[in-house]
C-alpha cells in the first residue's frame, strides 16, 4: 500500500467514543419499542433521543453559537434533524455498528504506537480541529509515531463533520488530498 488518508478517524476506539455511544445505544434501548432488539417497528422515540444526541456530539459548540442566534431555533434544528435520522436509522444497525466500533484498534490491545509506528505506507491525517466524537489529539499522536505521517488539521467548526458539510471544508479536504496523492504518485513513477 503507497497510501493511506484517514479522514476524521482513529487508530483504536478511546473510552471517550465509546461511552459517547453507549449512551446512545442506552436511549435507543430504554424505548419500549426496542423490544430487546425484536421491534415490529423502529423504537422511534429512542432513535430520536440516539440522535439527537450524536447531533451535538459531531458538532461544535462555536458553529451551533454562530449558526442560531437564539435557542428555540436551535431546538427547532434539532427536531427536524432527528426526524430524518429516524427515516434513515435502523435501530439494531446502529446499535452493532457501534459495538463493532468499540472493539476497532489497529494495535489489537497491544501497544498503540508501536502499531502506529508499523505502517510503512505514506499517510496524510486529516482530523478536524474541534471534532468531539474523534478529537484531533488522537491524530496528533498518530502523526508522531507514523514515520511517513503528514498532519493536516482541518480548520473547522463543524466538529466532526469537518470533511462533508461545508464546502469550503469540502474544498480544502478535496485539495490537501490530491497534492498529497499527486506527490505519492510522483515517487511512484520514479521508482
Amino acid at each position: 500500500m503507497a497510501a493511506l488518508i484517514p479522514i476524521v478517524s482513529m487508530g483504536r476506539t478511546t473510552p471517550w467514543v465509546t461511552a459517547i455511544w453507549e449512551s446512545q445505544r442506552q436511549a435507543i434501548m430504554a424505548d419500549a419499542a426496542w423490544a430487546g432488539g425484536n421491534y415490529a417497528e423502529q423504537p422511534e422515540r429512542g432513535l430520536r433521543a440516539a440522535a439527537a444526541a450524536l447531533e451535538i456530539w459531531v458538532r461544535h459548540w462555536d458553529w451551533m453559537d454562530r449558526e442560531f442566534t437564539d435557542n428555540s431555533q436551535v431546538i427547532g434544528w434539532l427536531d427536524e434533524q432527528t426526524a430524518q435520522t429516524v427515516k434513515l436509522w435502523d435501530a439494531n444497525n446502529f446499535i452493532y455498528q457501534t459495538w463493532a466500533e468499540d472493539l476497532h484498534d489497529i494495535a489489537q490491545g497491544k501497544d498503540y504506537a508501536t502499531a502506529l509506528r508499523r505502517i510503512e505506507a505514506r499517510t496524510l491525517l486529516l482530523p478536524g480541529n474541534r471534532d468531539l466524537l474523534h478529537p484531533a489529539a488522537d491524530s496528533r499522536f498518530a502523526a508522531t509515531h507514523i514515520p511517513k505521517a503528514i498532519l493536516v488539521e482541518i480548520d473547522s467548526d463543524q466538529g466532526h463533520m469537518a470533511s462533508g458539510v461545508s464546502k469550503t471544508d469540502i474544498d480544502f479536504v478535496n485539495a490537501t488530498i490530491s497534492r498529497f496523492l499527486h506527490e505519492v504518485f510522483s515517487d511512484l513513477v520514479k521508482i
